[in-house]
């Protein structure tokens, strides 16, 4: 039997009763194009009845040309406007007024690339994601029977005839082997602010979340330092927006692992904080395999960071992606974040406090603590002045000096160096730390506590853990 009509009999059995007449009923045709036809009526049908459904009709919703205009973008990957013209058959002037309505309601954004600054990439925002992965149930139990019924040679067959092969698709960098484990994938996001230098050098593959200032991106993977960031931050009036990787991104660097029978350790940004692990965790579903391990970080930032080279030290040792997975797990709930924040603008900014909190705690010169450890942001504490908040960062950390003496202790700060290596050195001198390393807050944390901010995290040691119990929050 061809590999379209096997397709087909599982679509048909798989929603039979439903799509009965759609599909053609037993004596339909057995031409294969007929039954490729059918099978794209079956997805299309299942995504927009899920549409109608569960969004239904609102401000801001696509009409059915642009819905099609943002699938075609989100399928096509990343494409610039002209390469969705060329692919319509339309003008770049009539592609553009298409694009622009997209991007106007919030489904679209103009990235620039990184290969010619001159040119903008296509990119799908959360918004549009939130449509497309309507359908994202259905195809997945489709995908986990054909999977189950195709032979390898068929698979290949279908592959040799997509016509997607022919526009350009994101390529996951290819890895080095390592010394340890050469078949372990370790994958993290841009919300762990690692380099792409940085990730090269240690055999890691980035997923980005995109960040855009109004309709303008903001190519995090570009800026090494962060500080194209933290200037635009200042000098615009409104937030940035950040967006999580789409279930698309997440599969284009499971699948080759799939394929060639590795596996794949993901270790990514807290649940609390983002959708990135939901995106994961579908495309962990579309690509079916049990080899694919994927870790709630609890973590951002450094905390996320110490995570992610812990987990690349352990492949060096040889530990499979289970022993890995189940290591970074169990670390995850022991690893405590502090932070001191410099100003009360972003919070507001963000809707977290109110304008007259802000006018107040500036006027009194308060800079806000903050703690992330297993679980949301919360306020630790408070002080008045740049020094003040030192000490009160100081003080929360002596309450929990449990560092784990085989981990470094992680410092960071946001937009200042100076700032970061001088907290860096009255805490070493402190708790009298040797092990310790430094890095800039990326983008992905940054928006929300602005410039000026101090950091630092650690591990607490097991014994430590276990008789302290769960992270407590400090009034």
């Amino acid at each position: 039997m061809l590999p379209g009509s096997k397709i087909l009999r599982f679509a048909q059995n798989d929603n039979k009763s439903s799509n009965h007449r759609l599909l053609g009923g037993e004596g339909g045709s057995r031409v294969l194009e007929k039954k490729f036809e059918q099978l794209y009526l079956w997805f299309r049908a299942n995504y927009y009845r899920r549409m109608v459904q569960e969004i239904g009709t609102r401000k801001g919703s696509l009409s059915a040309t642009e819905s099609y205009c943002a699938e075609i973008i989100y399928l096509l990957c990343q494409p610039t406007a002209t390469e969705f013209a060329r692919f319509l058959n339309i003008s770049v002037p009539n592609a553009n007024y298409k694009i622009n309505a997209l991007v106007e309601k919030g489904y679209v954004l103009r990235q620039p690339s990184s290969k010619d600054r001159r040119e903008s990439l296509l990119v799908t925002t959360d918004k549009f994601r939130r449509y497309y992965e309507l359908n994202h149930k259905d195809t997945a139990r489709l995908i986990r029977r054909i999977r189950r019924a195709f032979t390898p040679e068929e698979e290949a067959q279908l592959d040799d005839v997509n016509p997607m092969r022919q526009t350009r698709e994101p390529q996951p960098r290819k890895m080095t082997k390592s010394k340890g484990n050469p078949m372990i994938h370790i994958i993290t996001d841009t919300g762990s602010d690692l380099t792409l230098a940085q990730a090269a050098a240690m055999d890691v593959e980035l997923v980005p979340m995109s960040v855009s200032f109004g309709e303008h991106p903001y190519d995090q993977l570009a800026d090494e330092h962060f500080s194209l960031f933290y200037k635009q931050l200042t000098e615009e009036k409104a937030l940035p927006v950040t967006s999580q990787p789409s279930p698309g991104d997440f599969l284009a660097r499971f699948l080759p692992a799939v394929e060639a029978g590795d596996s794949v350790v993901a270790i990514l940004l807290s649940s609390r904080l983002s959708g990135t692990m939901q995106s994961a965790l579908i495309a962990r579903e579309m690509a079916d395999s049990s080899n694919i391990y994927i870790i709630d970080s609890q973590q951002a930032a450094v905390g996320q960071r110490l995570l992610v080279e812990h987990a690349v030290a352990l492949r060096a040792k040889g530990l499979t992606a289970s022993e890995i997975a189940a290591v970074v797990t169990e670390m995850s709930g022991r690893v405590r974040l502090y932070a001191a924040l410099d100003t009360l603008k972003y919070l507001r900014k963000g809707g977290r406090i109110p304008r007259s909190t802000e006018v107040l705690g500036t006027a009194l010169g308060i800079k806000p603590i903050i703690q992330l450890a297993a679980g949301p942001i919360v306020m630790a504490g408070k002080a008045r002045g740049h020094a003040g908040a030192v000490t009160s960062l100081v003080k929360l950390v002596e309450q929990h000096r449990n560092f784990d003496p085989l981990t470094p202790v992680y410092f960071a700060y946001t937009a200042s160096e100076a700032m970061g290596g001088n907290f860096r050195k009255l805490a070493c001198a402190h708790f009298k730390l040797k092990n310790t390393v430094i890095y800039p807050v990326g983008a992905t944390i940054g928006t929300h506590i602005g410039p000026g901010a101090i950091a630092l995290a650690y591990l607490e040691r097991p014994d430590a853990f276990e008789q302290d119990g769960e992270a407590k929050t400090e009034e």
